[in-house]
């Protein structure tokens, strides 16, 4: 198996392998599923998934803060959920804290406006994120 077909497990795997906006959103979608596999204890997995800090990407590619801030929001998201502590690096004022201008999923904003979770709407970032461990769920 090479290195571009192993799964990323930790959003600092994300962030390495992310060289575009496009390539961002690839490997999160492929963490989110390498992550939601078999997990059996899942605030573990979410712990040591969102631990250590992602090397930061908007001066890597364009767009690049849009991906910092919703690696920020992703991981506030899964602790919230899994009644976990917060890692420092989600709310670095100067990187990851929130977007200047709102950025909407989909051209669906109305509902987006009502339907994104507190973690992504107040960084300023409308979208419903995948909950990655099937239909087991902690916190509503």
């Amino acid at each position: 198996m090479t290195d571009s077909m192993i799964k990323p497990q930790t959003l600092q795997d994300v962030s390495l392998a992310s060289d575009s906006l496009e390539s961002f959103g690839r490997s999160l979608r492929d963490w989110i599923h390498a992550i939601g596999r078999g997990a059996d204890d899942i605030a573990t997995v979410v712990q040591i998934a969102v631990s250590e800090e992602p090397p930061l990407l908007a001066q890597k590619f364009g767009s690049g803060e849009i991906a910092d801030v919703y690696l920020a929001a992703y991981a506030d998201w899964l602790c919230e959920q899994c009644q976990l502590d917060l890692p420092d690096w989600t709310w670095d004022p100067e990187n990851r804290s929130t977007l200047e201008i709102p950025w909407f999923a989909d051209n669906a904003r109305a509902s987006l406006l009502v339907l994104s979770p507190a973690a992504f709407r107040v960084r300023n970032l409308f979208t419903i994120p995948e909950w990655p461990f099937g239909k087991r769920k902690f916190a509503v």
